[in-house]
């Protein structure tokens, strides 16, 4: 065969196998899985949300009024004035968003003279109010702060002293508390806030000569600290 018909046909030859090769994959590239898995599914977040152990704590300042129904004033007598006030709430969630546990209550009242019909009596006790018992705090939104709460529990209310020679006196009843407050996160479990509270308490004696019964009501502006 000459050189001149040689060529040509090696020509053919090779550039046919090359574009059979590029219309027929290889095998081995077409038995290669390329596909992705689906995505896991998201995992939900365990910060900033409100669960799990609940621990609150803060303090207060606001209006105070007490009723005193005692037979030594021959009438119902009463004081106001602006209080102190503590509260330690301690619990846990059942569920997100909602907390429930004891509750601890104290507000003390300084020193303020008792009157009857708007004239002094010249009695000027220290009052301590207490408060104990179950509480309910609840959050719409588990990841925010807004929440509304409530207390029921027993009540004991301490005077300094009522006249010269009664140096302290206490009566035992049960009072409850409602609430409303929002807290802004300042770490994973950590939050602040601002909550008002009402309170509001019947107690009485009667270890003493006369009987006692003691009301007070009580509106709050407290500053608190949870962990929850």
């Amino acid at each position: 065969m000459k050189l001149r018909a040689i060529v040509p046909a090696a020509f053919v030859l090779l550039f046919g196998t090359a574009a059979q090769a590029v219309e027929q994959p290889n095998d081995l590239a077409s038995s290669i899985d390329v596909s992705t898995p689906a995505p896991p599914p998201a995992v939900p977040r365990s910060y900033h949300v409100h669960d799990g152990f609940y621990f609150r704590a803060g303090i207060g300042t606001g209006p105070h009024w007490l009723k005193l129904k005692d037979d030594r004033f021959g009438a119902d007598a009463s004081t106001s004035g602006f209080d102190f006030s503590m509260e330690a709430l301690v619990g846990g969630s059942p569920s997100e968003g909602f907390a429930i546990g004891g509750a601890f209550l104290f507000h003390a009242l300084p020193s303020t003279e008792i009157e009857i019909d708007g004239r002094g009596t010249g009695v000027d006790p220290n009052v301590g109010v207490a408060l104990i018992g179950p509480f309910v705090d609840g959050f719409p939104d588990p990841k925010r702060g807004f929440h509304v709460g409530g207390t029921l529990g027993i009540v004991g209310v301490q005077f300094s002293k009522l006249d010269a020679t009664d140096e302290k006196r206490e009566s035992n009843g049960f009072g409850g508390a409602v609430w409303v407050g929002n807290d802004f996160w300042v770490g994973d479990e950590w939050s602040i806030g601002p909550s008002l509270r009402f309170m509001t308490t019947v107690t009485t004696d009667s270890s003493k000569d006369t009987d006692l019964t003691v009301t007070t009501r009580a509106l709050t502006l407290s500053m608190t600290v949870l962990y929850h």
